[in-house]
């Protein structure tokens, strides 16, 4: 069950997208918790520029979160400028560069650049990822890691993120499905430079495949959910919705999906006359959304359980035995993501197996293996329930 706290820090959030939602802010409300939960969630900007004014924020929290939102707001115009200045030469080189979710998703949201985010995301097509990652080079940015299919560059600057794709779903994701308008993208006007995008319906299944896909790796944050509602909010009449159910039942992903809209109707600000769907109790995963952060990473203990959680997802198995020995030795597709050396060795993933036990003996987390154990389980459990996973018989 949601706490009070939770509660109105979604009420909050939703009155950022709708005005006419009304908050409580009386001098009982828990202005140092809610900032909190939006620092976790990476919400800072949004949310201080919906409470700001409130005669009763205290004068202390509200300086320090002024600070914060104006140093992340002002990082994120130099971060795009450097990205629209990336991809222009990109283009102008001839690369098909297709731009996902960041600055395609800030553009639609009520202030766009309070909408933060490090990293943007391309995809180019495979035979054009060298000449595309020589570009980014030129362009002053460094190569951080990766290999074929993902590259990723950092420039010192402006601390702009940039991941190359070669692949719209990762190798490690049990879904399927051919992003073909990447061939005849939708054109978007930012800031006077051309990007070019997926399909409306595309973007939006790519929006749910990425949430899926943090939800079953790490954790989910709320802003995922606000990215989504707002896309459908704004671009529903463009969707094919047909097409986009189709691709869902597909990949038996429709009644994750109705539990997303459940909790865009329930708890934020999806418009309830876009989608119908049948009402789901989606405490549990709200919760579950609410402790995790950004990205899952406000929770120490799960970065314990998260490889559990992870080999359970690429084989659909509730298989406890099998699921607790790849977590022992996970494969190379999971341990690649934080033990970067073995992307160009992967004859190094016995030694990445090592490092990572001295790392979990060293920080204590075998110590509470049990415990993380049985929480991973209990979190499976959920999957099932909410169709992210299929049950064997």
């Amino acid at each position: 069950m949601l706490t009070k706290l939770q509660c109105d820090f979604l009420s909050v959030l939703k009155s950022c997208f709708c005005n006419k939602n009304s908050i409580d802010l009386s001098p009982c409300f828990d202005f140092e918790g809610i900032f909190k939960l939006a620092g976790e969630h990476n919400l800072i900007p949004l949310i201080f520029n919906r409470i700001h004014d409130a005669d009763s924020l205290p004068p202390q929290l509200g300086e320090f979160c002024r600070q914060s939102s104006f140093s992340s707001i002002s990082s994120q115009v130099s971060r795009q400028e450097k990205f629209l200045e990336v991809y222009d030469k990109l283009i102008r080189n001839g690369i098909n560069a297709i731009v996902l979710k960041g600055i395609i998703l800030r553009d639609i949201y009520p202030m766009g650049d309070c909408r933060s985010s490090c990293d943007e995301d391309i995809f180019v097509p495979p035979e054009q990822a060298v000449r595309a990652r020589q570009i980014i080079e030129d362009c002053g940015m460094g190569f951080d890691y990766g290999e074929v299919d993902e590259l990723v560059f950092s420039d010192d600057e402006t601390r702009l993120i940039i991941e190359l794709h070669t692949k719209f779903i990762e190798d490690f994701l049990p879904l399927e499905h051919d992003f073909e308008s990447y061939s005849n993208p939708e054109i978007k006007i930012i800031d006077g430079t051309e990007l070019r995008t997926l399909s409306y319906t595309e973007n939006c299944l790519y929006i749910v495949f990425h949430i899926y896909q943090h939800l079953i790796v790490s954790g989910v944050g709320i802003r995922q959910l606000c990215d989504l509602f707002q896309f459908i909010n704004v671009y529903s009449d463009k969707i094919d919705w047909n097409l986009f159910f189709d691709v869902l039942e597909k990949n038996k992903l429709r009644r994750f999906f109705e539990a997303l809209v459940n909790i865009g109707h329930q708890y934020l600000f999806l418009d309830e006359r876009l989608l119908e769907t049948e009402h789901i109790d989606v405490d549990e995963l709200v919760e579950d959304i609410m402790s995790s952060g950004i990205h899952g990473g406000s929770e120490e203990e799960r970065s314990f359980i998260n490889t559990y959680m992870l080999s359970a997802t690429q084989k659909r198995s509730d298989s406890r035995l099998l699921n607790r020995l790849r977590m022992v030795f996970p494969n190379y597709c999971i341990m690649k993501k934080r033990y970067s050396y073995i992307n160009q060795k992967p004859f190094l993933l016995p030694v990445a197996w090592v490092n990572r036990w001295f790392r979990i003996i060293k920080n204590g987390e075998h110590k509470s293996s049990k415990k993380s154990i049985a929480k991973a389980e209990s979190r499976l459990m959920m999957f099932f329930k909410y169709g992210i996973l299929e049950k064997k018989d």
